[in-house]
């Protein structure tokens, strides 16, 4: 644009000047006195020099378009990591630009392991991965990545620290970015069940839940792994027995309940 509008005015300076020559000579053809002449040529002269400021700033123009195509042909950046770029986003008010990079590599799924359940699992360990959006497929992967410094948390009444842990899948086929799933052993072994704390009753130092099975009530004794404010994760009770939400205070071992 900058030299777009310095060769306009280069023309316009150009025929301004030989308009001015031709009457400076036409006015000596003329005879006119001296100091009209000269009147003439130092118009003449201011003309000129402003033809060759223009002409400068032309070239100058031409410098910078030149600089900045080289800067634009060695200009590179690399990425720490192979991929496909999924989005280029603009901010022309920052005069700054941004690449989404998608890895090109197997997929990765990030979680959390509670201080209970990081004893249990290892660098290297095999498990598998299912997901409610593709139910009918799961996969495997290997745990590539274990935290070492707990997760930060803005609830303060938390009392179970967290720690972010990463799988490695072997293949990602129907998966996309961004799908929740669920992790587990690739052994499939329960590494816990969670019931409501409502359902825990504590006799003496032990934890009990009261499970139904065939209309009868049976104390279950159960290990607590860890516990929010609403919930407990706990060993000793299978996932998919049934038991007592809310027990009352009178409920006790082999009582006979309805559970229509």
């Amino acid at each position: 644009m900058q030299k777009k509008i310095a060769q306009k005015e280069v023309t316009l300076h150009q025929k301004q000047m030989d308009a001015a020559k031709q009457k400076l000579k036409k006015d000596k053809n003329a005879g006119l006195p001296e100091e009209a002449l000269k009147a003439s040529e130092i118009e003449v002269q201011q003309l000129e020099s402003q033809l060759e400021m223009k002409k400068f700033e032309v070239e100058k123009a031409d410098e910078i378009i030149k600089s900045a195509k080289e800067k634009v042909n060695t200009l590179s950046v690399t990425s720490p990591a192979d991929g496909v770029i999924d989005d280029i986003v603009k901010n022309n008010d920052a005069g700054m630009s941004g690449i989404t990079l998608r890895h090109a590599g197997p997929f990765k799924v990030k979680g959390q392991l509670s201080e209970y359940e990081l004893a249990s699992v290892k660098i290297g360990q095999e498990v598998t991965v299912s997901s409610k959006t593709v139910s009918s497929k799961t996969w495997t992967g290997k745990v590539t990545e274990i935290g070492s410094t707990p997760l930060k948390n803005m609830d303060e009444n938390k009392t179970v620290s967290s720690y972010p842990f990463t799988v490695t899948l072997n293949d990602s086929e129907g998966l996309q970015n961004g799908f929740h799933v669920n992790v587990t052993n690739k052994t499939g072994e329960a590494t816990g069940t969670i019931v409501p704390k409502s359902s825990m009753v504590k006799k003496g130092d032990k934890d009990v839940v009261f499970v139904v099975k065939d209309g009868k009530v049976k104390e279950q004794v159960v290990t607590v792994e860890f516990e929010t404010n609403h919930e407990a994760k706990v060993s000793g009770v299978k996932k998919g027995v049934q038991i007592i939400s809310e027990p009352m205070k009178n409920v006790k071992d082999g009582m006979e309940v309805n559970t229509k």
